[in-house]
């Protein structure tokens, strides 16, 4: 059966993601199995030394430190930021902004699946609506994404009575992935919408003010959909199946005016 978040529309090319970290953040990212990484402590305390954390994707239900994890077995990326004598502190910025203290113990090859080897190297200036026009094409919000949203606002119903079968949510609602994927496609907004307003010399304030409601919209459908999993009565569902429909023409309108301020304000080289 398909579930909710089964049919979230979450772009994911990690060969392009990779490509984009080191274009324009200066960061070069290698992934490597435990075992190849040899003596992991080494690694770590030599990559800390030198300023740059360590990234890991774990085993969630190996995740001792949040109960949460444990009754699920997937793939979660963790960041080491330090270490003591006995210890590595963690940053898990999903749950919680603060800093875990992890006992070395744990970080062998059944906690951590692989290693994300980093490498930094300060870039020179930019432009910056390059990158946004590779970014707003990666994203890729043209038709065939805007009628994927307008899919699953109709299909919603029904995509949330299959997720309301599973057990694990009766515990916490923070085991559900589609609310985890709308959170995280929410926050994706939230953190374009800081860019556009650090550089609102390079957009339009009617993308800004787009953006804004996007980010609204994102955060009232998140709270509305907890309700509905929290109190499993789906009678306001069709409140969130419209929001998915509003959120789908203010992406396209986003969108459509981003590549058209690009166009008329950008000289390609």
């Amino acid at each position: 059966m398909v579930s909710l978040y089964d049919n979230m529309y979450v772009n994911r090319n990690q060969d392009t993601v990779c490509r984009f970290l080191e274009k324009y953040l200066g960061l070069e990212l290698h992934g490597y199995q435990y075992d190849d990484i040899g003596d992991f402590e080494k690694f770590v305390q030599k990559k800390i030394e030198s300023g740059i954390p360590v990234g890991i994707v774990t085993d969630t239900s190996k995740c001792y430190w949040n109960p949460l994890y444990q009754k699920q077995s997937i793939r979660h990326c963790s960041l080491i930021v330090g270490y003591d004598e006995e210890n590595y502190f963690l940053k898990e910025p999903y749950f919680s902004e603060e800093t875990y203290r992890i006992s070395k113990d744990c970080f062998d090859r059944n906690l951590v699946w692989s290693v994300l080897d980093l490498f930094y190297q300060k870039l020179e200036q930019f432009d910056l609506l390059s990158m946004l026009k590779e970014g707003f094409e990666y994203v890729n919000c043209n038709d065939t994404k805007y009628e994927s949203m307008l899919r699953y606002s109709r299909d919603l119903c029904a995509l949330i009575e299959i997720d309301l079968r599973n057990e694990l949510i009766r515990d916490d609602i923070r085991y559900i992935p589609s609310l985890r994927s709308i959170k995280n496609l929410g926050s994706e907004r939230k953190g374009l919408l800081a860019l556009f307003r650090e550089y609102s010399e390079c957009v339009t304030e009617e993308i800004i003010s787009l953006l804004l409601e996007c980010v609204e919209k994102w955060q009232i459908c998140l709270t509305r959909l907890m309700r509905v999993y929290l109190t499993r009565k789906t009678d306001r569902l069709a409140s969130v199946s419209v929001l998915f429909s509003e959120i789908a023409v203010i992406e396209k309108q986003i969108y459509e005016e981003m590549m058209s301020y690009i166009a008329s304000n950008h000289c390609e080289e």
